[in-house]
């Protein structure tokens, strides 16, 4: 299994939840160019799906999608409490003082750069904001019923105007697309059960808000 770990979309809880299952046999890639030891069932890391497709292009392909504003938002608040030196974008972020919006436009559509243009290649896709329900369809790829996932800790943000999200979202134009896509396929696992009558009704659900135009699974 191969689980691409977009930064700021859920990958950490994500991380504890694979070792649920592969226990040591879980391999995290924290981007140093290295292969995986022999025992490793699972790589998790922030390496692309096309860098790892080429090295085992049969793998069961796993990833999440988020919001991309609020993906944005998340990396921006995160820098600034945790300042990243040893990135380029991170210390320009603290040079200049930049805000959200200045950061998209530096790093504009990490999610669709990391996961790919094509999510019908993956095995499962989990939408950030519908964590727990998005399990129901890892829980069936693997046929571990008691797989569980932690608390992911969303947080609104209350220090960016409804323009500025605006602005966020032009400038992640790939990332809305991915995040749309996930948000679709997520709906289209759900209403595969039709007896499970909550989760067919979220899914019918979902398309979006019409303030924020986008499909923000909220």
């Amino acid at each position: 299994m191969v689980s691409v770990h977009v930064p700021k979309a859920g990958g950490t809880s994500f991380q504890l939840t694979l070792h649920q299952f592969f226990g040591n046999r879980l391999w995290l890639d924290h981007g140093v160019p290295a292969d995986p030891p022999p025992h490793a069932a699972c790589i998790h890391g922030h390496a692309s799906a096309r860098h790892r497709l080429e090295q085992f292009p049969e793998a069961v392909l796993v990833g999440w999608v988020r919001d991309p504003v609020e993906r944005i938002l998340s990396q921006w608040r995160y820098w600034r409490r945790r300042p990243d030196h040893g990135h380029p974008v991170c210390q320009r972020l603290h040079d200049e003082d930049l805000g959200p919006v200045e950061l998209a436009e530096l790093l504009p559509d990490v999610q669709a750069q990391m996961l790919g243009d094509d999510l019908a290649r993956y095995d499962f896709v989990g939408v950030v904001e519908r964590a727990e329900l998005s399990m129901t369809g890892l829980r069936a790829l693997l046929g571990a019923s008691g797989l569980f996932l932690p608390h992911i800790n969303l947080t609104a943000a209350e220090d960016v105007t409804e323009a500025e999200r605006r602005a966020i979202a032009e400038r992640c134009g790939a990332d809305v697309e991915t995040y749309r896509h996930g948000v679709e396929r997520l709906k289209a696992v759900l209403t595969t059960e039709p007896d499970r009558t909550r989760l067919w009704q979220w899914a019918h659900a979902l398309p979006g808000t019409p303030v924020r135009g986008y499909g923000r699974a909220a």
